[in-house]
């Protein structure tokens, strides 16, 4: 079974319907460092709660803001690290977030935690993200792809 981790806020986390992934909370985040993830995916208030507590954790994959401090990374022993933003560095980002339309980009083929890959694509979002935050967008959406987890009805 696939250990996923989702550190951020607890109303983004239940928006999301993200089954199998269990969230942590950033204002107690200690349960980051119990156990090998295979998949940690971070917020920037997540980053943030590691760096205070200068909590070592390790992961297969590491979902993180692009602009993540240097100081964060190197508490987090990680196989891979798919960065998202607004960078053209970062793997997940968006091609369109103007008009009618909102578009998330998967700029580089990503390993899924399954084993599967994620190919390079442009993903139309549909209205009901278009309330979040962009980096709120992004951290979900790439929490689905990499642990193959669809979209709630």
């Amino acid at each position: 079974m696939t250990q996923a981790g989702f550190l951020g806020a607890a109303e983004l986390f239940s928006v999301a319907g993200l089954t199998g992934v269990v969230w942590i909370d950033p204002r107690s985040p200690e349960t980051v460092a119990t156990r090998r993830w295979d998949l940690l995916a971070l917020t920037a208030s997540g980053c943030q709660a590691l760096e205070q507590r200068g909590l070592v954790c390790a992961c297969g994959t590491l979902l993180v803001p692009g602009d993540c401090g240097e100081a964060v990374l190197q508490l987090i022993r990680a196989e891979r690290v798919v960065g998202y933003g607004f960078s053209e560095r970062d793997s997940l980002t968006f091609s369109s977030m103007g008009g009618e339309q909102r578009v998330l980009c998967v700029q580089r083929q990503l390993l899924r935690v399954d084993g599967g890959v994620v190919e390079p694509q442009e993903i139309p979002l549909p209205e009901r993200y278009w309330k979040l935050h962009e980096e709120d967008i992004l951290v979900l959406m790439g929490t689905r792809l990499l642990t193959n987890v669809r979209a709630p009805a």
